[in-house]
């Protein structure tokens, strides 16, 4: 039995939606490579993640994500950045996922 594992995509955000039918074609493109795997997405912007929460719409950042696979049990998870430059939101993401294997939900 393949043990239960997530892919957790990361990006900045998008907030319009010709972004978020691109996004949605990489994920059926990462579902269509990795078919059993569950996929869901984090975003690392702030004020991307407010905006869409104003227009009903659910976004986690690393953080609660990482959480999220942890409390769900999960045994293994790939996280992927979509960051094109390795900038503020990609060293969030290094140290997000460091602390959650350290101290969080996916601790070794």
């Amino acid at each position: 039995m393949m043990p239960r594992a997530e892919i957790l995509l990361d990006e900045f955000g998008a907030s319009e939606p010709q972004d978020n039918r691109i996004l949605a074609r990489f994920e059926a493109k990462v579902r269509e490579a990795f078919p059993g795997r569950n996929v869901r997405w984090a975003f690392t912007s702030g004020r991307i993640r407010e905006r869409l929460a104003g227009e009903g719409k659910k976004t986690d950042s690393v953080s609660k994500a990482l959480a999220r696979v942890g409390f769900e049990r999960f045994e293994t998870v790939a996280v992927q950045s979509l960051h094109v430059i390795p900038g503020k939101e990609f060293e969030d993401l290094k140290r997000a996922v460091r602390d959650a294997e350290e101290n969080g939900p996916i601790a070794r």
